[in-house]
């Protein structure tokens, strides 16, 4: 199979959906493998769209058009299946938790 047509991306180490949902489910959040899977799926989305956005209007002096809306949606279809930015996402949110003070933390892992 060939890398544009692949359905699922595999990262070497971290958890699988299976665990996350399993670890949600025991803290009270009921979530399945695949609802967690596209749970993350729609986040990446709503970043990485914000991310495209932002570049294409200093690209375009700020006045993007429709074709370049739909340049952009398929730019950030393209990049949800790229391993790469999977790998570079988990990265960046683990520097930024480790950047967090410990009272920050504790917030957020409640």
């Amino acid at each position: 199979m060939d890398q544009e047509n692949k359905k699922y991306i595999t990262i070497e180490g971290g958890l699988d959906f299976r665990k996350i949902s399993k670890i949600l489910s025991d803290n009270g959040f009921q979530m399945n493998h695949a609802t967690a899977r596209n749970q993350l799926i729609s986040a990446m989305e709503k970043l990485l769209s914000g991310l495209v956005e932002e570049v294409s209007k200093e690209s375009l002096d700020g006045k993007p058009d429709a074709f370049c809306a739909i340049k952009q949606k398929n730019l950030v279809n393209t990049l949800l299946k790229t391993q790469d930015i999977h790998r570079t996402l988990g990265e960046l949110l683990q520097d930024a938790f480790y950047e967090l003070s410990p009272e920050e933390k504790k917030v957020e892992q409640k």
